[in-house]
Formats: structure tokens, sequence, C-alpha cells
């Protein structure tokens, strides 16, 4: 079990000798953090299937294992929170789980889900893919979708699969892996957006188009720079007034001779 993912920071772990299977997670404060899982096979009547376990660190979401669940409960995201396995409802909430068994990350879900024949991807697919998506494993999240999919030319996906494509696409954009977003959006149909990336020439280009994935995500100083190293200066100008960076706005202004920066009272 790799313990790095604890914000705590885990010292030791422990073996219960009286109950073999509960394991004691000792952390830097001398909490003591149970996990209860099972090493034995279970009855493949009862149709249970591996579900990842997701915990929340500052704002990243980071797989610290997986967890047994039944097929019909296994359309619920599973969160660890504060030593105890949770599912999450659809508003968010975090409700008790009886999600009981708890092993380290393996790919026992993946071969599931790969091993289906349906032609529509399930809430299982989709959350697997999401979840991938949130702990920045786009590449894998790509190649986890492919192998259901397929990659030839000829191929063609689902609505719903396209639309899983697509979201891994966007992610991967906003990480600037382009040979990942075009391919995702290969995969989805998206000629229009492999055609504009695969334009993409020059270092100016590639350095607007981080200025617009940094203003997306509302980071308006670094947008404002990256536009102006892209030799765009009036759109820069225009993220730093957005980013209340007065400073680098009055002298992009002087460059520019923008009038509408006196359209902010702060300016």
């Amino acid at each position: 079990l790799d313990l790095s993912g604890f914000t705590e920071g885990a010292k030791e772990v422990l073996w219960d000798g009286a109950c073999s299977e509960v394991l004691l997670v000792i952390t830097a404060r001398q909490r003591a953090i149970p996990f209860v899982f099972s090493s034995e096979t279970l009855s493949s009547e009862e149709r249970f299937v591996q579900v990842p376990v997701l915990q929340l660190q500052g704002r990243k979401a980071v797989q610290v294992g997986v967890c047994c669940s039944t097929l019909d409960a296994a359309a619920a995201p599973v969160a660890l929170y504060d030593g105890t396995l949770y599912s999450v409802s659809a508003c968010g909430n975090l409700t008790s789980s009886s999600l009981a068994y708890f092993s380290p990350p393996h790919a026992n879900l993946q071969n599931y889900l790969a091993s289906s024949t349906s032609a529509e991807p399930n809430s299982l697919t989709i959350r697997c893919c999401l979840q991938l998506i949130a702990l920045g494993r786009v590449e894998e999240a790509l190649r986890f979708l492919e192998k259901l999919y397929g990659t030839e030319e000829g191929d063609s996906a689902p609505g719903v699969a396209t639309d899983c494509f697509e979201a891994v696409g966007w992610s991967a954009l906003e990480r600037l892996d382009l040979p990942t977003a075009c391919s995702a959006f290969a995969a989805a149909q998206r000629s229009d957006l492999v055609f504009s990336l695969c334009s993409l020439e020059d270092v100016e280009e590639i350095a607007a188009l981080k200025g617009h994935l940094k203003a997306r995500n509302h980071q308006w100083a670094e947008a404002a720079q990256l536009l102006l190293n892209s030799g765009d200066p009036e759109a820069s100008l225009e993220m730093a007034c957005e980013a209340g960076e007065w400073q680098l706005a009055v002298e992009l202004a002087e460059g520019v001779c923008a009038d509408f920066i006196f359209s902010y009272p702060e300016a």
C-alpha cells in the first residue's frame, strides 16, 4: 500500500493480530486509521468489482487504493475521508458506505471493463475515466478508452464514448499535452479541434494557447504575461485589467494606446 497519499504523513503500518483483516496506519500525529479489507477471493456470483478510492489532497484528488463493491452499488463514487470510506451522493454529500474491502491500486477494474461487450459506456466506465482525469492521468485515460472502443481510423465510438474522449482531450489540452489532446479529439470526431491544434507552428502561437488556457482557469496574471510573450499586447492588456495587475496594465497601455483601460475605475 502506497502511503504517500496521506496528508498527515504515515509513519508506520501495523497489522492487527487479533483480526487479520484490519490494517492500522499510524500517522505523524499519532492517530490510528483502520482499514478493513479482505484478501480472500470473493464469490463470482455476488458480482463484485474493484472501485478506485480517491482522497482529496488540497484541490487534487489522489487515488489511494481500491475497494470492492457490488456491481449494482458501484454507480456512486467512493471517497476516503478521515480514515473512513464513504460513498458520494449525487448532491456531493458523503454518506457512510458499506464498501468494507480495501486494497492497494491495481488494474482489476480496468480489466473487468475491458472485457465488457457493451457498446455504450456504463456509469462505471464513465466514472473510471473521469477519476483518471481527476488524477491527472490523461494518457492512461486515453489508453483505457482506446482499449474499449478501438484506435483504428474507421472505428466509430458510441455517442457517450465520444463525450469521454472529448473530456480527455480538454484535460490534456489544459496540461498542454498536445499529442494526447489531438488523439483524444480525433477519437471524439472533433476534426475542427484537431486541425486547429495541428496548425500550431511557432512558439508565439503555443504561448497564446497557454495564455487562453490560463485565463480559462482564471489565472489572469499568468495569462497576461503569456499573451504578451505571444506578441498580442492588446489581449495581454485586457487580461492584466481582469487580473487587477494595474502596474502591468499601465505599462502595456503605454505601448498599445488602448483606451478601454480607462473603463476600469481602478486604473
